[in-house]
Order: structure tokens, then C-alpha cells, then sequence
């Protein structure tokens, strides 16, 4: 619907992807839609959802628009995916010392039991429901012939993030497939984990600049230079795990295991995401050459199944 009750006003509702950054594939502001990974040659698409999209225009080159996204869709991974759950040394945990300590039960656990194996890897979406809703909002416009837009992200990440491991020591004799006949490699008990994942909220302020440089000052055979700059500053819902054995390991007993120190500050579980504010960024220069020759080269920080602070 065009110019809806006022001039300038339009509004847009059903599945739709809503492309609000100026990267190259990386966008740390497009948050509404999730990533569709599934295809590695076609990196950087995303999924459709159903949306409510207003804009309003006014003073020729500056805009106002909310969305509202009803249901959360989570991002689609990757079939290769599964070859992560072979990686149990790769621990979510934030704090360092809970993260050796366990390396170093993972050790002793495979001598003393078997190897630790991800039996399921199990994602929980959040309920639809008015409270999970996500939305969005930007202002963009052109200052001195520059594109300029900020946003605002009130939802949740589309990766999924552990927040329960359930273990239980299995006595049921595992060999390896790959392994030849005449030397079978086989373990008599394994510790098989059951792992839950979900998505935790975020709010992302996004700043998007795009524009051209000119260059004929020095030279009138040169054109202008191209840039881009994309910033999302992450502001993340803080992330506990639980680690449950639902039945006694040679290592701990049944229950919910004992991480002492290494709990999170008020004697919470361990975070495997803190609310520690983070950024992402992609900053660009492009230059036409010739006719046919483009070039563009561009500085990512943070991928997109990256999230938290870390170092730098």
C-alpha cells in the first residue's frame, strides 16, 4: 500500500527480505532476516520472512522505517555442519579455567570410560508468542551527496548457543567405522551427550555510510573511489549453560556437576555468552579501473557465526 492514510507513507506486509546494510556479503546490521548457509557458493542470502514493514519519506532524500517480524526463523546451516559435534574439545564456556578444567576431565574420562561423543544436538526455538516478537527501526538519508542510515535491532541471534549439556556414561561397546578389520579400533563405554541449543536475544545498533571520494584533483584521468563502512554494535542477553549427568560417570556423580570457582559471579552457572557489549564490522574501497576492470577489497571483523566479546 502507497501513500497509506498520509503522503510518503507505504507499507509492505508478507515474506520479504529486508537488505538494510551496505557490505560486500557481510552485513552486521541486517539482523531482521536470518542467513541461509546452506549453500557455500551463495554466501550471504538470507531467508524470507513474513514481515510488516512501514516507511514514511519526507524532505526528498530521507526516510523513516519500523519493521515488525511476528515469528522467529533461526538461520539454515550447512549439512557439513554435523562434523562440529565431533569437536568436543571446542567448549562454549567463557570463563578459562572451567574450560581447562573440563579439557583435562575429557582426558582422564577417556582413559578411565571412553570417548566423550555428541549423541543429539538439539535446537529450541523461542515460542511465538507478542513477547518474542522482533523489530527494527532506521533513519537514513544523504549528508554532502554521502549515504548515511542508523538502525536500531531488538530480537536475537540466529545461531544457536548451548545452554544444556546432558550426559550419561553408556557401557554399550562403539568401534571406529573408518577403522580397518584386521585392527578394529573399538572402546568398550562411551560418555554420550545430549546437547540443547537456543537463540538469546540481542539489540544491535547499526551506522551504514556509503559513498564516493573524488580523485580528479589529482588527476582527470582518475575516477572516484568508492567506499563503505558498516558497524553493528552488539548489545547481547547474557547466556548460562547447565551441565547435567543424568546418570553416575566414572568422573562425577549424577546430578548437576560441581563448577565451584568457575561459576559465574552470585554462584549462577557457567556463561557461554556475557553481556558484554561487542562490534562487527565491514569496511570496503572500491575503484573502476577500466571498462572491465572492478576492484573492491574490504576488512571484515566478526563472522557471522561469531558472537561475543573476545579479543581483538
Amino acid at each position: 500500500a502507497y501513500d497509506l492514510f498520509v503522503d510518503g507513507l507505504d507499507m509492505r506486509v508478507g515474506y520479504q527480505v529486508i537488505s538494510w546494510g551496505v557490505g560486500d556479503q557481510f552485513n552486521p546490521t541486517n539482523n531482521l532476516n536470518s542467513l541461509d548457509l546452506e549453500d557455500p557458493l551463495l554466501f550471504g542470502e538470507q531467508l524470507a520472512n513474513l514481515m510488516v514493514k512501514l516507511d514514511y519519506n519526507f524532505k526528498d532524500v530521507w526516510s523513516i522505517s519500523g519493521v515488525l517480524v511476528p515469528v522467529f526463523k533461526p538461520a539454515l546451516l550447512p549439512e557439513s555442519g554435523k562434523i562440529g559435534l565431533a569437536a568436543v574439545d571446542r567448549l562454549p564456556f567463557v570463563e578459562d579455567g572451567l574450560r581447562h578444567k573440563v579439557h583435562a576431565e575429557f582426558a582422564l574420562s577417556d582413559t578411565m570410560v571412553g570417548p566423550t561423543i555428541v549423541n543429539k544436538a538439539i535446537p529450541v526455538t523461542p515460542e511465538t508468542s507478542f513477547e518474542n516478537m522482533q523489530f527494527a527501526f532506521r533513519v537514513a538519508g544523504m549528508v554532502l551527496e554521502q549515504d548515511v542510515a542508523v538502525s536500531y535491532y531488538n530480537g536475537r541471534i540466529d545461531m544457536p548457543q548451548a545452554y544444556l549439556n546432558s550426559s550419561r556414561q553408556s557401557n554399550e561397546k562403539i568401534c571406529n567405522p573408518e577403522a580397518a578389520a584386521s585392527t578394529p579400533e573399538c572402546k568398550h563405554a562411551s560418555i554420550q551427550t545430549d546437547v540443547y541449543m537456543h537463540y538469546p536475544r540481542m539489540q544491535v545498533i547499526g551506522l551504514n555510510l556509503a559513498g564516493q571520494i573524488p580523485l580528479d584533483w589529482m588527476s582527470k584521468k582518475l575516477t572516484a573511489l568508492g567506499y563503505r563502512l558498516e558497524v553493528g554494535v552488539y548489545l547481547p542477553q547474557a547466556s548460562q549453560i547447565a551441565l547435567i549427568q543424568t546418570t553416575p560417570i566414572a568422573i562425577a556423580p549424577a546430578g548437576e556437576y560441581d563448577y565451584g570457582k568457575y561459576a559465574s559471579a552470585g554462584g549462577r552457572r557457567p556463561e557461554v555468552v556475557s553481556d558484554t557489549p561487542f562490534a562487527k564490522w565491514a569496511f570496503g574501497l572500491d575503484y573502476t579501473i577500466s571498462r572491465n576492470v572492478y576492484v573492491n577489497a574490504q576488512w571484515v571483523h566478526g563472522m557471522v557465526d561469531e558472537f561475543g566479546a573476545g579479543d581483538w
